[in-house]
């Protein structure tokens, strides 16, 4: 789709496109074709040509840029067989084959623009290890130069013509906002200077004297740019709201550009996609029976987790549009809920014993902090208190806390953790790590036994294995003890003090009847309810009493 700087609009083509850039020229759009393959379209005829294609069954293109001189095109490739970026060169003409250039350690990048001396091109990638900003020598062996490195926040940052600043979509504060940052002569990054609310899809005029974004409400954003004596940025006005065939997404990086003289605005429309059904919590006791429904049905992240008394529900609602989730706790006797907080890296929680505090995981990728393990009241009062740094590449998910609030349980790379909180200095213990993935697992009250799901036999079964909290080890393998034969899936939980053990199996809720005396043994699971039709993900109460799950929501009028 064009727009012209009144809105204007016209298709250019149906086809699937994706990172559309126009020529520096103004004629000629370049774009990505179903991933495989760079194309040339003329922005009057709608005529179009190949630039080149990829051949690899594991490679997919996700960049391009024009050189300055709209000559070249420089194009980047996922390639998922090394798990690395690959950058090729074609000349604009479509008349010779891409030239492959060199690989980049870094996965899933972008490349913001040509040098201005044309002879390098600037990329940059976000990892788990840390923003890299490269100038990358399109001739000769000459190796990549960082340009900036560390925790920036960017996404979808944009070059300007000098090649002295990044126009970029952030939303490192929760919040979707525009920014732009100087460029050093050396590659050091300067002080950010806000531009306002924005969806991302940052473009520059040729002169680099006004600047264009989406903004939150869906409508193109242009801005004035100073540069001397200082940067500044001057009030961002309205020109146009987008049209209404483009549908409603959280971000608009990679999906448009601006002609340099900021006279032509063009869009890849991506293909609608249905809203997603809501989703229901339901509460249900030992019979099946709904007793609770907190909360109004919407879209939810995660597990739903219940308070060890089965009073309480943590769960956390998604803002997909706003692209952050917001924890929630419901007080099932009272009805009501309270928002704790919001934040776009959360991605587990888990109770206290007493329900007074939740423990939970927040993990930046787009950052070199890493992840870490926080805990807080569950009232909302008070502020975080970080329990554990987490700098692993592999990401990591809470699945228990020990009755005693002595030790944390997380997997993190297939391997299950336990993390001491009564020692210092705190460092995960590996529990588990052997050929068989092990999916969950929870320490009995009195952390003599660790009962976890395990693949080791198929289908995936409930094992039953015992713990020494003082040297923080299982003990040999003899001493495991399977509980289920015929499958074992979540919500796994120890009840009623420590005798039993509940899983979830083929549309039911099963239970198994533990014994410690004179040895440990096990009873014949047996069926306690059948789940929710469509149950999702769930948790249950320590008392062994009460259940919450995700489940698809109903009309209740």
């Amino acid at each position: 789709m064009v727009l012209d700087r009144e809105g204007v609009s016209r298709t250019l083509d149906t086809d699937h496109w994706s990172d559309p850039k126009v020529s520096p020229d103004g004629s000629r759009v370049a774009a990505i074709r179903g991933q495989r393959s760079v194309w040339t379209m003329d922005l009057a005829s709608g005529d179009r040509r190949q630039m080149g294609a990829l051949h690899g069954p594991q490679d997919f293109a996700v960049s391009l840029t024009w050189s300055r001189d709209g000559s070249r095109l420089a194009f980047l490739a996922l390639d998922l067989a090394i798990g690395k970026d690959t950058l090729y060169l074609a000349n604009a003409d479509g008349k010779a084959e891409p030239k492959q250039l060199r690989t980049l350690p870094g996965v899933g990048g972008g490349l913001l623009g040509f040098a201005p001396d044309g002879n390098s091109v600037i990329y940059f990638s976000s990892q788990a290890a840390g923003d890299v900003l490269l100038r990358l020598p399109l001739g000769g062996d000459a190796p990549p130069v960082e340009l900036a490195h560390g925790s920036t926040g960017m996404l979808g940052p944009s070059l300007s013509p000098d090649g002295r600043r990044l126009a970029y979509h952030t939303n490192a504060n929760n919040k979707n906002e525009v920014w732009v940052r100087p460029l050093g002569d050396t590659g050091e990054l300067g002080t950010p200077v806000r531009v306002g609310d924005g969806l991302g899809m940052t473009a520059w005029r040729a002169d680099g004297g006004e600047l264009y974004y989406v903004g939150a409400k869906r409508e193109f954003m242009a801005a004035s740019v100073r540069t001397s004596p200082t940067l500044a940025i001057g009030a961002p006005r309205r020109l146009f709201d987008l049209p209404s065939a483009i549908p409603v997404v959280a971000s608009f990086d990679g999906l448009g550009n601006v002609s340099a003289d900021g006279g032509a605005v063009v869009l890849a429309v991506p293909p609608r996609i249905p809203p997603p059904p809501l989703t229901e919590m339901r509460v249900v006791d030992r019979t099946g029976k709904v007793v609770a429904t907190p909360g109004e049905p919407g879209t939810f992240f995660g597990r739903p987790m219940i308070s060890p008394d089965g009073t309480k529900v943590a769960a956390v609602i998604t803002k997909p549009l706003e692209d952050f989730f917001e924890l929630w706790v419901f007080d099932l006797a009272a009805n009501t809920g309270k928002r704790l907080f919001a934040d776009r890296d959360v991605n587990s929680w888990i109770w206290s014993e007493d329900g007074t505090e939740l423990i939970y995981v927040a993990q930046d990728f787009n950052s070199g902090e890493g992840g870490g393990i926080f805990r807080r009241a569950a009232d909302g009062s008070g502020t975080p208190e970080l329990l554990y740094r987490h700098y692993p590449g592999t990401g990591f998910n809470l699945i228990d806390w020990s009755s005693d609030g002595r030790f944390v349980l997380f997997m993190s790379g297939g391997v299950l953790d336990v993390l001491p909180l009564d020692r210092e200095p705190r460092e995960p213990v590996e529990l588990i790590r052997d050929e068989f993935a092990v999916a969950q697992a929870m320490l009995s009250p009195d952390n003599r036994f660790v009962a976890f799901t395990s693949d080791e036999t198929r289908p995936l079964n409930a094992w039953l294995w015992s713990f020494d909290p003082d040297t923080i080890a299982v003990g040999p393998a003899s001493e495991k003890l399977q509980l289920s034969t015929e499958g074992a899936g979540g919500p796994l939980s120890w009840g009623r003090n420590g005798r039993e053990i509940t899983y979830r199996n083929n549309g039911a809720m099963s239970s198994v009847v533990i014994s410690t005396s004179g040895g440990v043994s096990a009873e014949p699971p047996r069926a306690l309810f059948r789940h929710p039709e469509a149950a999702g993900n769930a948790s249950a109460s320590r008392n062994g009493e009460r259940w919450v799950f995700f489940a698809p929501a109903l009309d209740r009028r």
